[in-house]
């Protein structure tokens, strides 16, 4: 109930998570998994780590989704794409702000994708006061190069460009491993849906 009330596939949660597709689909079965994996679902839904061990009562529909809605005010979800093309690369360039999934790079792969944060970081404070087209085309193909070279070591770069409510554009951007083929699939990513209230966060941190 949670998970379909916040408008989320079991790919979705799965990966917000941090857990398998296959265990989603066993919890929602209602059979047994591990703890800490109860543990991360909640997480993942912004409730106290706690919230599915023990003893507990079975909401309403009702109560489910008014629970949900109050845990997830923060966060929405959207559609996600394959960061393949220019056209991707234009896509994600000029944005205020951007999200950054990469929890599944292993130390194989850090000075690739340094490079390719630092390219996306600076082109994308760059981008807005380029001039020419050529310049942008420039900007945009350095950024692609960069995420060909993650997908040479075994990565697919999956991201998703959206407003916020408070009138933010920004980009998520969630790289995994090819090997994960239910994760390159994911059509979906979960998001802050305030950059002012991220950007304090980070700020604080």
């Amino acid at each position: 109930m949670f998970r379909q009330n916040a408008g989320m596939k079991q790919i979705t949660l799965a990966m917000e998570a941090g857990v398998t597709e296959r265990t989603v689909q066993r919890i929602e079965r209602g059979e047994k998994v591990n703890d800490d994996s109860l543990r991360a679902i909640a997480r993942a839904f912004r409730m106290d780590e706690n919230s599915f061990l023990g003893p507990r009562q079975v909401l309403s529909e009702e109560d489910a989704f008014e629970q949900t809605m109050k845990k997830l005010e923060g966060l929405m979800v959207i559609d996600a794409h394959r960061f393949a093309t220019l056209k991707d690369a234009e896509a994600v360039l000029g944005t205020h702000g951007m999200v950054l999934q990469d929890q599944a790079i292993s130390d194989n792969a850090a000075e690739e994708l340094a490079e390719f944060r630092d390219l996306l970081r600076d082109w994308n404070d760059l981008y807005s006061s380029l001039c020419s087209n050529v310049e942008k085309l420039r900007a945009s193909r350095s950024v692609l190069d960069a995420a060909k070279q993650l997908e040479a070591r075994g990565y697919v770069i999956r991201y998703g460009v959206y407003k916020t409510t408070d009138d933010f554009q920004l980009v998520a951007i969630s790289i995994v491993r090819k090997a994960d083929d239910d994760l390159c699939a994911v059509r979906q990513l979960v998001v802050p849906n305030r950059f002012t209230e991220m950007a304090w966060a980070s700020i604080r941190s």
